[in-house]
């Protein structure tokens, strides 16, 4: 845990202006921790997703305008200077962790919102001394356990599905027969996937579009379909779960730990394997949808129950004691 004193502030790196799920889930972080009294400043690393000049002398830019206006319903306040003094902490994503290395005496964690084995992650550079590490999913954890992070230089510090998405009122008269799809992943695959479904089978892209937009997608159709990498515990996937869709995924990365369906549901293998599985669990779903959604149940539990896990994770990572 970290030793946090009454004057202590806790700074978290995020990219400024971005609305995706990571800096989201920092901004969760901040307003649920302010709530429980904790000084909590969101440092924002430019405009343009890159940090910039002036670290070594600790400013950082560009102050409030880096919070995207999607994220209002978060309480949050924001740093442009960092005090680096030992009863502080800052927290790093794992996009930034050359950041650390520039603060000799506060605190420091890299929080892996995602793993990228792409990234070349070696142990030489996720492991500098004394810094501790928070992982938002149980894939995230094994790939540290693999790079040989110490269980007790490590804990669980998640993220939760929105309100607009927990409070969707799921009405089944409404169905329809659509595949909703991510089309920034598993495009190749998808797209042979829709080519051997046929033009009866409607596949919609989750594609310029905001928020309500969709929910709104998610609320009609009846399956959601995701071949993409699983670097974290992606948030579409649980907000087409909570909107009453069956999901299929790919069996790979976090979608192996931290996607609580059937494991049928979770295809790999070779291409033929896959298009001709995936066609027949999409079918199988038209058919039978009010049955087979009955199956997303645990997982929609699950998912329900981030926000407090969240709160209690909080209050055990910098001991906050329930008030």
């Amino acid at each position: 845990m970290f030793d946090l004193k009454k004057d202590s502030k806790i700074y978290v790196i995020c990219p400024a202006g971005s609305y995706t799920g990571g800096p989201e889930s920092i901004h969760q972080f901040a307003h649920k921790a302010r709530d429980m009294g904790i000084d909590v400043r969101i440092v924002y690393s430019g405009l343009d997703g890159k940090f910039m000049e002036g670290w070594q002398e600790r400013h950082c830019t560009p102050g409030g305008r880096g919070k995207h206006p999607n994220y209002h319903m978060y309480n949050t306040e924001y740093a442009m200077y960092i005090e680096d003094e030992p009863q502080n902490v800052l927290i790093a994503p794992e996009i930034y962790p050359v950041i650390l290395p520039h603060f000799n005496h506060l605190q420091k964690a890299i929080w892996w919102l995602a793993w990228r084995d792409e990234f070349g992650y070696t142990i030489q550079n996720i492991e500098y001394a004394g810094v501790k590490h928070l992982w938002q999913s149980l894939y995230a954890r094994a790939s540290l356990e693999v790079k040989g992070v110490r269980i007790e230089d490590m804990w669980c510090l998640q993220d939760y599905a929105n309100d607009f998405f927990t409070k969707a009122y799921v009405d089944i008269g409404i169905k329809e027969n659509i595949v909703a799809y991510n089309p920034a992943k598993g495009g190749e695959i998808t797209e042979k996937i829709k080519e051997a479904c046929g033009k009866d089978v409607k596949f919609i892209p989750i594609r310029d579009m905001d928020q309500k937009g969709v929910r709104d997608l998610l609320l009609r159709a009846k399956v959601y379909i995701d071949f993409g990498h699983h670097p974290g515990k992606d948030r579409i996937p649980r907000e087409a779960a909570l909107c009453g869709c069956c999901i299929i995924v790919c069996n790979e990365g976090a979608a192996v730990y931290d996607i609580d369906i059937p494991n049928e549901y979770k295809i790999s293998g070779e291409e033929v394997f896959i298009i001709g599985k995936t066609v027949g669990l999409i079918m199988r779903f038209f058919e039978h949808y009010e049955e087979d959604v009955m199956t997303m149940r645990l997982y929609v539990h699950g998912i329900r129950e981030e926000e407090k896990e969240l709160e209690n994770q909080i209050r055990h990572i910098f001991n906050i004691r329930i008030q």
